[in-house]
């Protein structure tokens, strides 16, 4: 009874299997794509204001995308509490290519969008996709910590220690 939050977390990730553990980073990456594409919406609502399917077809558009792109890398499967800066790399310029991709096609189309709104979302969403797999390094790493596991490999946290 004195486990923390964290700890269920952690034991009920673990329990999942590779195909579970991409529908839940799936989540995670479309739920941050819709925080995105939301707070970008009112940020800029005065300044373009198309109309709100637009959005939903560029953000359905951007996550499909993007998801191809992590797919082929290996990296929907893979991020992990072992995730390496070029692992970030990759995602970063997954978001920023699934989103140029989904702008040029949506401007052919719905030419109301704005350069500034796509960066703002290319930002938002590369913060919001990487902060939770961060978060799930850093309370890995502090679980572990002490437990003389032996395993160890260079992670993100490490590079930035």
């Amino acid at each position: 009874m004195n486990k923390k939050l964290t700890d269920y977390v952690i034991d009920l990730v673990e329990i999942l299997n590779k195909q579970q553990k991409q529908v839940f980073w799936g989540i995670f990456d479309i739920l941050s794509m819709v925080v995105s594409i939301i707070v970008s919406y009112i940020l800029f609502y005065g300044l373009i204001n198309p109309a709100p399917v637009d959005y939903i077809i560029y953000t359905s558009l951007a996550f499909l995308f993007y998801q191809l792109m992590i797919g082929f890398w290996g990296l929907n499967a893979s991020i992990s509490r072992y995730s390496k800066i070029t692992d970030f790399m990759k995602i970063f310029f997954g978001v920023t290519a699934s989103s140029i991709l989904s702008y040029s096609i949506c401007y052919a189309f719905l030419p109301l969008f704005s350069i500034r709104f796509i960066v703002l979302f290319i930002l938002l969403s590369t913060f919001l996709i990487l902060l939770p797999r961060i978060t799930w390094q850093l309370i890995y790493s502090r679980r572990k910590k002490g437990s003389g596991d032996g395993e160890h490999r260079r992670t993100f946290l490490d590079w930035c220690r």
